[in-house]
């Protein structure tokens, strides 16, 4: 950079202090808000992901839990526990069109 071009710029900058310390100031001013309102709510946001995650995890608990006791008693299906196995899956399959129609199948064949 020649030193006329130098010397234009800081004319400019001279001239200008006023106004880029406002715009600094802007800036500093939005920057710090944006902080503030990501330091309150990220602590939020990572409570409502963390009861999500817990659900989830819940009814893939339960699911499981059908599951395995379907399993395990299917020599007796006439057992307590069988036919309460049974009788969760509308309640926790309630989603799953296709698991609720085949135990209406079964339920028909049995």
């Amino acid at each position: 950079m020649e030193p006329v071009e130098s010397f234009i710029i800081l004319q400019w900058l001279t001239k200008n202090i006023e106004f880029i310390t406002v715009i600094g100031i802007t800036v500093t001013a939005i920057v710090g808000g944006i902080s503030i309102f990501a330091i309150f709510r990220s602590p939020i946001v990572a409570l409502r992901l963390q009861k999500e995650l817990e659900d989830y995890n819940e009814k893939k608990s339960r699911k499981l839990s059908i599951f395995k006791t379907l399993l395990g008693t299917r020599a007796n299906p006439v057992s307590l526990e069988h036919v309460q196995a049974l009788n969760m899956i509308d309640i926790e399959f309630y989603e799953e069109k296709k698991i609720r129609g085949m135990l209406g199948i079964f339920i028909v064949i049995t």
